[in-house]
């Protein structure tokens, strides 16, 4: 061995060209080794397409990226001279796909280049990377421009106008409109080439038509708000002078287009906010009272009191307008007379009309609700008033009242029967009880499904529940005369009698919700109530010292208090 070895390094010494020919001949081999085994399915070092380094990553990598890139590139699209981009849509929206795989394939390391030694540094300079390909979809395009356009290619023009940056007002330059041909946009979104390395911008020809409002005009109006508004508003109030300072006044300021011309206006909230405590303090005089005195409909004699005074806020705006266009040199708060407050001192006589007004005019007192009141006296004088009797509400609850007596019906007749279960093991009483005393829905919307929308509807109208209906597609449907009758009916025992009139009383009875009329009478109620959404209803049997009666109240959008009141009320009147 190292004979062999002695040999070899005499030979090299004696062979020094042939040994270094010998060693360059190895290197390339090796570089030519290393190059062909280079992945094919990776581009050439340091290889760039569209501005990205994209040498040594994988083809599959590359062509995706740039297909999202494309994908996702807007393309702004301009007519005539406008400097403003009318859209920028995606190029899928127009029905343009842009694919690179095959250009990115076609970059990649040839075998060839591969055995040229070195060539794995040098590679990307003898690569020419070719455009993506575009695929084009001409019923997309025609929808786009049908969806974009319709049947015109019409565009408004823009009027100039101004905004307000950094404590100054700045104009906004007018745009033209005008028509263009709906085969000209086809035509330039047809040959849209889509870049990422620029904006990608295209221009449809116009026949333009000029804004109302050219921007000479909004530059003048600028440079007359600046100069007006640079110490700020001067605004005269009394015999004062209370100064509005620039950067709320350019703060409040808006653009306004009046008889086709640009100018200004302020904003009314802004306005009212900020002069509260520096101008409105100072001009406001309180209103005083004016008294009505009424007696069931009519007026009987009112106590005028006096009007005061209060900030004018769209006459205050006018004048700081003029002001800040130069057409005033001073702007001045502007007042207006405030009304006496309007209060009622009602009285109703205890009579069939005074109840009536009592109904109607406790509605009226609360606004912004809906209301349907209906009052039966079964003894004494036997009175009748409404106010909205015959108005259909959404029932509410009060619907199991009508299932009730249908359930006690059958339970007379037989074909139904107080043991029978009716649902998860719920005994036919038990639910009655439930869906009267604690307004329970399963029991009651159970009953309604064995009993049907049908036979429910035709038995309350049977009883005279003419406006009471279950096949109504929104909902269920009474009114609180049709609840008057019923209840006036089941006291007086024309509809039920004996032991069903009690059973149902008794559970009418022990109803837990009591904050409408219970609350607000004097005596013992038996009464079933409703609340669905906004709506609160109530229909009660009332047994006074002073004689029964039953009432029935129905609401949108009130409150339970004010149902209180008015059963507060009309026991009062019955009083008298």
């Amino acid at each position: 061995m190292k004979q062999k070895l002695f040999r070899l390094q005499r030979w090299v010494r004696w062979h020094p060209r042939k040994t270094a020919l010998i060693i360059v001949a190895g290197l390339l081999l090796l570089v030519i080794i290393i190059q062909l085994l280079y992945p094919f399915s990776r581009l050439p070092l340091y290889l760039t397409i569209d501005g990205k380094n994209v040498g040594g990553m994988p083809m599959g990598q590359i062509a995706s990226q740039l297909d999202k890139a494309y994908a996702n590139e807007t393309i702004e699209l301009y007519y005539g001279s406008r400097d403003e981009a009318y859209m920028s849509p995606k190029p899928a929206e127009f029905g343009v796909q842009v694919t690179n795989r095959e250009r990115v394939e076609a970059a990649g390391y040839p075998l060839l280049l591969r055995l040229v030694p070195t060539s794995l540094f040098w590679a990307h300079t003898q690569v020419e990377v070719s455009a993506p390909e575009y695929i084009r979809d001409q019923s997309r395009l025609t929808k786009f421009v049908n969806e974009k356009l319709g049947e015109s290619c019409n565009v408004e023009p823009k009027n100039a106008s101004f905004v307000v940056r950094n404590n100054e007002a700045v104009a906004e330059r007018a745009l033209p409109g005008g028509t263009c041909s709906l085969d000209d946009v086809k035509s330039v979104l047809e040959a849209v080439e889509v870049s990422i390395t620029k904006k990608n911008l295209s221009r449809i020809a116009m026949d333009e038509i000029p804004a109302d409002i050219p921007t000479e005009q909004a530059a003048e109006l600028v440079a007359r708000i600046n100069q007006q508004t640079d110490g700020g508003i001067p605004l005269r109030v009394n015999e004062e002078t209370y100064t509005l300072p620039k950067k709320s006044a350019l703060e409040w300021i808006m653009p306004v287009e009046k008889d086709g011309k640009l100018t200004v206006t302020f904003d009314a909230a802004k306005v009212s906010e900020g002069l509260k405590e520096p101008v409105e303090a100072k001009v406001y005089q309180a209103a005083g009272t004016t008294k009505v005195f009424t007696k069931d409909f009519q007026e009987v004699r009112r106590e005028v009191g006096p009007d005061g005074r209060q900030l004018d806020i769209p006459a205050t705006i006018d004048s700081m307008a003029r002001f800040a266009t130069g057409e005033d040199n001073v702007a001045a708060a502007q007042t207006k007379a405030l009304p006496a407050t309007l209060v009622y001192e009602r009285s109703y006589s205890n009579s069939d009309e005074g109840l009536s007004a009592l109904l109607k005019q406790h509605a009226e007192d609360n606004k912004g609700g809906e209301f349907g009141v209906s009052l039966i006296e079964l003894s004494g004088d036997r009175r009748r008033a409404d106010y909205n009797g015959d108005k259909q509400f959404v029932s509410a609850s009060t619907y199991k009242l009508y299932v009730a007596y249908s359930v006690l019906k059958r339970v007379e007749n037989g074909t139904m029967k107080w043991g029978d279960t009716l649902t998860a093991g719920i005994s036919v009483e038990q639910c009655f009880n439930a869906m009267i005393s604690r307004s329970d829905n399963a029991c009651a919307e159970s009953f309604v499904k064995k009993i049907g929308y049908r036979p429910l509807t035709n038995e309350a109208v049977n009883l005279g529940a003419k406006n009471t209906t279950f096949v109504d597609m929104e909902s269920y449907k009474t009114t609180a005369n049709d609840l008057s009758l019923f209840n006036a009916a089941l006291e007086s025992s024309q509809s039920l009698q004996g032991d069903s009139r009690a059973k149902l009383l008794d559970a009418m009875r022990k109803n837990i919700f009591r904050q409408g009329v219970p609350a607000g009478v004097q005596g013992s109620v038996a009464n079933k109530v409703g609340f669905l959404d906004g709506y609160l209803h109530d229909a009660a049997i009332v047994y006074s010292d002073q004689g029964t009666y039953v009432l029935s109240v129905m609401t949108k959008d009130s409150s339970w208090n004010t149902i209180k009141a008015l059963s507060k009320k009309i026991d009062e009147v019955r009083r008298q």
